[in-house]
C-alpha cells in the first residue's frame, strides 16, 4: 500500500501491530460560533437578549426589596444612574455603514448568513487510531451521518477537532451508532452526555460453605446423612426438663426408704439427705431438710 501510494502509513499500522492499545473515541466537546455582522443595532439587540436570560446575582436577588438611598434622595443620583451600556449611538451607525459600503456583493452576502459553524472534538482515549463514523441528529427531525478518514488523527493521535457547517441547528451527537468500529467504551460516545441506566439485584446474605466442605458433602453417602440427624436429639423443652426432675427426685426418695426397710431390726437408719435443685426452671434453692433418725421395730 505504501509503495503504491507514496504515502508513509507507520503512523497508523504501529497501534495495531505494536501495541495492545484499543479503540475507544469520545467527544469531549462541543462549541458554536456565528458571523458577527458588526451591525450595532441587532448586536444590541442580541446582547439584551442573552442578559435577560441570564439569572440574577444572590446579592441583586436579596437587595430588590430594600429601599434605595436615591429613592429618598433623588439628587444623589448621577449619570450613570440612567445609562444604558447598549444604547446605540448614531456615530455607531454611521460607522457599520461606512464599513458595508466598502464591501462587494459576495462579502455583503457573506456577512448576512445565519450559518452555524460547530468545532467537535474528539478523543482518541483507547489509542488506536480509527476512522470516525458521526450520527448528527438535527432540531428539525431530520439526520445526518459523516464518515472521517481515519488519516486525521495523523497530526496529534491524541485530540483532534472536526470542524462542522450547517444551517440548521444540531441537537444531538452520536458516534459510531452501528458498531461498526468495535468500540470499547459507549457511555462517552455522545454529546450531550446521556445518562445510560443500570440495574442491580437484591439477595438475601446467607451463610455459605467452602470448597472443600462442599466437596466434603457431595462425597458423604446418604446413610452417614441419615445417622446424623438421628445423633442429634432434640433438645427438651422448659415442661419436660421440670418433670424430668421431679421423677428423678421422686426415684432417689423411693431408693432409700427401700433401703431402710432391709436394714436389721432395731437398727437406726439416717434418712438420706435431700439433695439441693440448681435447676434455674425449678425456682430458687431450696434449704436442706434436717436428719431424722428412724427405729425400725422389731
Amino acid at each position: 500500500m505504501e509503495d503504491a501510494s507514496g504515502v508513509d502509513l507507520d503512523w497508523f499500522w504501529r497501534g495495531w501491530f505494536y501495541s495492545t492499545d484499543h479503540v475507544d473515541v469520545a467527544i469531549d466537546g462541543v462549541k458554536l460560533y456565528q458571523i458577527d455582522t458588526n451591525d450595532p443595532d441587532e448586536e444590541a439587540e442580541q446582547k439584551r437578549r442573552e442578559k435577560k436570560e441570564r439569572p440574577d446575582s444572590i446579592s441583586k436577588e436579596r437587595n430588590a426589596p430594600l429601599t434605595k438611598r436615591v429613592d429618598l434622595q433623588p439628587g444623589l443620583k448621577d449619570f450613570y444612574n440612567d445609562y444604558d451600556e447598549l444604547q446605540v449611538s448614531e456615530d455607531d451607525r454611521k460607522a457599520f455603514r461606512k464599513f458595508v459600503d466598502g464591501l462587494d456583493a459576495e462579502e455583503r452576502k457573506l456577512i448576512k448568513r445565519k450559518t452555524n459553524f460547530y468545532v467537535v472534538n474528539f478523543r482518541n482515549a483507547g489509542g488506536l487510531v480509527t476512522p470516525i463514523i458521526l450520527l448528527i441528529r438535527y432540531s428539525d427531525a431530520t439526520s445526518e451521518r459523516i464518515q472521517i478518514p481515519a488519516a486525521i488523527w495523523r497530526a496529534d493521535p491524541r485530540s483532534v477537532n472536526k470542524l462542522i457547517i450547517t444551517d440548521k441547528t444540531i441537537e444531538r451527537l452520536e458516534l459510531d451508532p452501528q458498531r461498526q468500529t468495535a468500540d470499547a467504551d459507549s457511555s462517552n460516545d455522545h454529546w450531550p452526555p446521556r445518562l445510560i441506566p443500570t440495574r442491580f439485584k437484591l439477595f438475601k446474605d446467607e451463610p455459605g460453605k467452602n470448597p472443600m466442605q462442599k466437596a466434603k458433602d457431595a462425597n458423604k453417602p446418604e446413610s452417614e446423612d441419615d445417622a446424623e440427624s438421628s445423633s442429634d436429639p432434640k433438645p427438651p423443652e422448659k415442661g419436660e426438663k421440670k418433670e424430668k426432675a421431679s421423677k428423678d427426685k421422686d426415684a432417689r426418695n423411693k431408693d432409700a426408704k427401700d433401703k431402710t426397710s432391709d436394714k436389721g431390726a432395731g437398727e437406726s437408719v439416717e434418712s438420706p439427705e435431700p439433695e439441693k435443685s440448681n435447676d434455674p426452671e425449678l425456682g430458687r434453692e431450696k434449704p436442706a431438710a434436717p436428719r431424722v433418725k428412724e427405729k425400725v421395730p422389731q
